[in-house]
């Protein structure tokens, strides 16, 4: 139909167009888009060309005692990766990470360029890499030392400081600090809540760090418990806005 061999509407199709002038370029491609063409992805995996597929693997299956993707947070950066995927020729596979193997299996099947990792901490990355030989960029990894990867995150520790820092202000000097675990943001969430607490006042006890259950409902049940507690100290810090939200809609 274009005219050329078979050969050049290869090259077209996967980017080889060094050797293809600008007018061949428009006619191939006008042609591929009238047809409705869609590659076959094994074809071009076995090109030899990558499958132009990034695995996304979601570290656990609940969060906030719910299925991860419902989740405002994981939820939002899966969809915000698949648009950026797509708008650059990329395909995004959401793959369970719980199960190392499973990983290992499916990134290997279907021969995935690189992942992105929710959720893992420095063991678990080490555990994969030592099995899988790709690339692999980390979303909110917390290293017990130095990184030793490539990780996205943000400065939690500043962002408690800055909760504790403004709760001070408004003299609430006994703010309690809400989370769902003691480690990764949530602790270090808290480590700046207490020094910003200490910076301007005095100590801040370990007490102050309150651990919920992370089911909904023995969560709940805590708060109910706990509510003469929070009278007393008048304001409450939580690590998340999810669960932050869930304690407002519940007191009120």
């Amino acid at each position: 139909m274009a005219g050329v061999s078979r050969t050049t509407v290869s090259n077209v199709i996967n980017g080889n167009t060094k050797r293809v002038s600008q007018s061949t370029i428009d006619r191939i491609t006008k042609i591929l888009k009238e047809q409705n063409y869609v590659p076959h992805m094994g074809s071009v995996m076995l090109s030899g060309h990558g499958s132009r597929i990034i695995g996304v693997v979601l570290g656990f299956s609940f969060i906030h005692g719910m299925q991860s993707l419902q989740d405002s947070f994981v939820g939002e950066i899966t969809g915000t990766l698949q648009v950026e995927a797509e708008n650059r020729g990329y395909y995004i596979m959401l793959i369970g990470g719980e199960k190392i193997d499973n990983v290992v299996d499916m990134a290997s099947r279907w021969n995935v360029e690189g992942l992105i990792i929710i959720g893992y901490n420095e063991e678990r990355y080490h555990q994969l890499s030592r099995k899988l030989n790709k690339k692999m960029v980390l979303i909110d990894a917390y290293p017990k030392g130095g990184y030793s990867f490539q990780n996205v995150g943000v400065d939690d520790y500043s962002g408690g400081y800055q909760i504790g820092e403004y709760l001070y202000s408004c003299g609430y000097h006994r703010a309690l600090f809400i989370a769902e675990t003691e480690e990764d943001s949530d602790y270090a969430r808290w480590l700046g809540f207490k020094q910003a607490m200490e910076r301007n006042g005095g100590f801040c006890s370990r007490s102050r760090y309150v651990v919920v259950p992370q089911e909904p409902r023995r969560r709940l049940k805590k708060y109910k418990e706990l509510l003469p507690h929070f009278l007393e100290t008048k304001a409450l810090a939580f690590s998340s806005d999810y669960t932050a939200v869930e304690a407002i809609n519940y007191f009120t």
